[in-house]
């Protein structure tokens, strides 16, 4: 029976390796697993083959693009790309940083391409979407949702993305907007306001946010506990390395212990675009405190009873039709 391989595929295709290194690594798995041996060969991946399904897979995509488009989700950021820069009549390769869209297809979740905006506003990602859209001869008529992250180039109620694809459209769609995006609005509004602003593109100027840098140094104390009714999670629920920290933290905030191991671990990156990682660090610097101030501690009950509690309620149920009731508990 022939050999499909669509997910390798795809894997190759987003992270751009060649196929004979597609092959090597392939094959090398199924050595390591017992697929085939010195003695059985059958199953040997070559790079023609893998070129094979990477040309299948792109056809299958391609086939997507016809079908009726309900629901577009996009996103975006910023990635290394590799140019060919003309100098006279030489081109030399280039590196750049280039924003891409990403442009997904729902219900189904299948990837349709992305779209590259000359800059970061509204009107240029508003404008490099239609453009994929038109290029590619996708049908927007049948077009009644939309989704994305909450951010105000998105979701202006003027000149933001969406309100600019449903004029261009003609007509209003079903907005579908990050729910784990919005549960930290409320926490970046209440840090603001008892810790003060933001300082440069990393730091903060009140005096909470300036100890989170070396929160994780800190030897951990006997602290108050603050009870929370987590809610339980299974091992379905796909939690990042930083998700697994804040699940691990408030649970043991919420039973007034903590363990070595995750005392020792790094609650992550500290960034003004990542408050999953700045709320770590404030549980992190609380449990590292034994007479907290005031406002440490509203922050540190409000992620645990609050925060962190919506954040894997939503993370368990994370479909739209849930959203209002997920809005409703946070309240």
């Amino acid at each position: 029976m022939r050999l499909k391989l669509p997910a390798l595929a795809m894997a190759c295709d987003r992270t751009g390796i060649s196929d004979r290194s597609a092959a090597t690594i392939a094959s090398a798995i199924l050595q390591d697993v017992g697929i085939i041996s010195v003695d059985t060969k059958k199953n040997v991946i070559d790079r023609m083959k893998v070129r094979r399904e990477r040309e299948k897979k792109r056809i299958d995509l391609q086939k997507v693009k016809n079908k009726k488009l309900l629901g577009l989700y996009f996103d975006g950021r910023k990635d290394k790309t590799m140019v060919n820069h003309k100098e006279g009549t030489k081109y030399y390769r280039q590196i750049i940083t280039e924003e891409h869209i990403s442009l997904i297809q729902e219900p189904e979740s299948k990837y349709i391409g992305h779209a590259t905006p000359t800059n970061g506003s509204a009107l240029q990602i508003k404008n490099s979407i239609i453009n994929f859209l038109e290029t590619n001869n996708i049908v927007t008529s049948n077009i009644v949702a939309i989704g994305c992250d909450g951010t105000v180039v998105n979701t202006g109620f003027r000149t933001g993305v969406i309100r600019q694809i449903e004029e261009h459209l003609k007509k209003p769609l079903q907005w579908f907007i990050c729910q784990l995006h919005a549960n930290e609005l409320p926490l970046r509004h209440l840090f603001q306001h008892l810790d003060g602003k933001t300082s440069g593109p990393n730091g903060f100027s009140g005096s909470i946010g300036k100890q989170l840098e070396i929160c994780h140094k800190l030897p951990v104390v006997e602290f108050v506990r603050i009870k929370s009714n987590l809610p339980y999670l299974k091992n379905e629920v796909d939690l990042s390395t930083d998700q697994k920290y804040l699940f691990e933290m408030c649970l043991s905030i919420s039973n007034g212990n903590c363990s070595i191991d995750l005392s020792r671990r790094n609650p992550g990156k500290q960034a003004h675009s990542r408050w999953l990682t700045t709320a770590n660090r404030i549980l992190r610097l609380y449990i590292s405190m034994k007479s907290p101030k005031e406002n440490l501690k509203i922050l540190a009950e409000f992620i645990v009873k609050v925060y962190g509690l919506m954040w894997f309620y939503i993370k368990m149920n994370p479909f739209c039709t849930s959203g209002s009731k997920h809005l409703w508990k946070t309240i």
